[in-house]
């Protein structure tokens, strides 16, 4: 029977921001939700003279966002996420990397899943109204422009801009 693989955040999950200059923070714990980018295709669907209907045409891609809820942060990464938020920050870029388990569905074993995503900061909730005696939970919102994904020995990274579609290290954009 085959693998089938899913992902079990817990406890163990670790998660990484690095600043442009690739400066780490440590997120562990801070992190309860985590929403990833998913790669979406543009797809125009019109009629040319002497086809029989319509055609689906495949265009770019749309753009990859990605969004956490914290429930907690610390000095230093509150001061490198307002620090990549700068007016003109194009070079401002910040680097997450999420490292967990996955859990095959069949045999219980284990294998190492990581993410990595590559943007900027589209949103920092850092205030909110709360009430007394209410947990704080601030929102993180990132426009992702590199994309990758590991499972076990198989890696994977997009990054449109970059011409980069990578499968184990080999790069199939053409």
């Amino acid at each position: 029977m085959p693998s089938i693989f899913e992902y079990r955040p817990d406890e163990s999950t670790e998660i990484k921001f690095l600043d442009y200059q690739g400066n780490p923070a440590d997120a562990k714990g801070m992190v309860a939700e985590l929403t990833l980018p998913e790669i979406m295709r543009l797809v125009e669907s019109d009629s040319r003279i002497g086809e029989a209907g319509n055609q689906q045409r495949l265009l770019g891609f749309e753009a990859m966002e990605a969004s956490m809820t914290l429930k907690g942060i610390s000095e230093e990464i509150d001061l490198m996420l307002k620090q990549t938020m700068i007016t003109g920050g194009g070079s401002n870029s910040i680097t997450v990397q999420i490292t967990g388990k996955a859990l095959d569905r069949y045999s219980n074993t284990t294998a190492t899943i990581k993410y990595t995503l590559k943007g900027q900061i589209k949103k920092y909730a850092f205030h909110s109204s709360l009430t007394p005696n209410e947990k704080a939970e601030m929102e993180l919102q990132m426009t992702v422009w590199g994309f990758g994904h590991e499972l076990g020995a198989n890696t994977f990274y997009f990054e449109p801009q970059a011409k980069k579609w990578e499968v184990n290290g080999v790069n199939a954009w053409s």
